[in-house]
């Protein structure tokens, strides 16, 4: 029997309500794992973890390193996809544009709050948290100074510094009131407050 040609039958079959729960399962698992083993985690120690069949496991992933970077990928394209809606509906309640972005992050991480409120519990493991910043900061507006001079690129210096400092914020939202939204104002303040100190070149 070939075994790679059923690995990539199944991973071709559409997404459905237990497809999907199945992998939020294997990212809760995964991330528990990984904050208590910081070595090699296996495909039974997941599948245990998450409830699963190891079968499972592989239907979804060829191994666990690929779990992880699966998940983290799919979740990015989820958040970056969905974003222009969430900023419109937003618009309703939310007048400042950066405020707008700053909410849909914590909404976001709000209904995958299974995986984010561990990552944010966690500070050795938050590098998915670091890319869901990262994706939104192209679409925040920022008053760079000095006058006349391009806005920094992402992986500068100066960028890499306030992504930190907005992740630090983010992060402790989520580990204070388990990623609840009704709870981020002065958060969002927080990051506002970040992005002006950014534009001042005070970083």
């Amino acid at each position: 029997m070939n075994m790679m040609g059923n690995e990539k039958q199944n991973h071709k079959k559409p997404h459905n309500r237990q497809y999907e729960r199945s992998e939020r399962a294997m990212q809760s698992a995964i991330l528990k794992l990984l904050k208590r083993n910081r070595g090699r985690i296996t495909a039974r120690q997941v599948a245990k973890a998450a409830g699963l069949s190891r079968q499972t496991i592989y239907n979804h992933h060829p191994n666990i390193n690929q779990a992880i970077s699966n998940n983290e990928e799919a979740l990015l394209l989820e958040f970056s996809s969905g974003l222009d809606d969430q900023l419109k509906l937003l618009s309703r309640t939310t007048a400042s544009h950066n405020g707008r972005i700053f909410y849909a992050i914590l909404i976001f991480m709000a209904r995958h709050k299974e995986v984010f409120c561990q990552i944010c519990a966690d500070h050795n493991n938050q590098g998915l948290l670091y890319k869901v910043v990262e994706a939104a900061y192209p679409r925040l507006e920022i008053a760079w100074l000095p006058i006349g001079l391009p806005a920094p690129e992402a992986g500068s210096e100066r960028v890499e510094a306030y992504i930190h400092k907005s992740v630090g914020v983010i992060r402790r939202w989520g580990e204070k009131t388990h990623c609840d939204v009704g709870r981020g104002g002065g958060y969002v303040s927080s990051l506002l407050w970040a992005t002006e100190e950014a534009a001042q070149n005070r970083l």
